[in-house]
């Protein structure tokens, strides 16, 4: 059922000397939130790619039980072949800058799934997944 896990684990298993962070812009969110790439730590196997993303808020949002958030980075799979995603690590952070951690989620990994149209993942996927011909 979940024979996948091995195969892309590497990919989302960053190391903790990753090369430094190379954000690149993705494009926009409906909402016009800027979404970026971290170029540097993008990783990909077949159609399966893993990548870190990052959400930019400005102004800062208020989001309940956790106050003032600027950004959020996202570590998650894309699957090119069939245009869907699996998030695994959502960080929310009070000020990036400071290292200054509002949350971090590990998520199960519960497969692969669409993305509504505009949406974090939805930019990320069709930015990561550009000339990736389907069958």
């Amino acid at each position: 059922m979940k024979a996948w896990i091995p195969l892309v684990l590497p990919l989302i298993a960053l190391p903790a000397a990753a090369a430094p962070s190379q954000w690149q812009n993705a494009g926009r969110t409906s909402n016009g939130e800027l979404v970026e790439v971290d170029s540097a730590n993008v990783r990909s196997d077949g159609d399966v790619i893993g990548a870190r993303l990052r959400v930019t808020y400005r102004p800062p949002v208020t989001v309940e039980k956790l106050g003032t958030v600027s950004s959020m980075h996202i570590t998650a799979l894309f699957r090119c072949r069939t245009m869907e995603t699996s998030a695994r690590l959502l960080v929310m952070y009070h000020d990036e800058a400071r290292n200054d951690v509002a949350m971090r989620e590990e998520l199960p990994p519960d497969g692969f799934g669409q993305e509504p149209d505009g949406s974090v993942g939805d930019v990320a996927l069709h930015f990561l997944c550009r000339g990736y011909a389907t069958p």
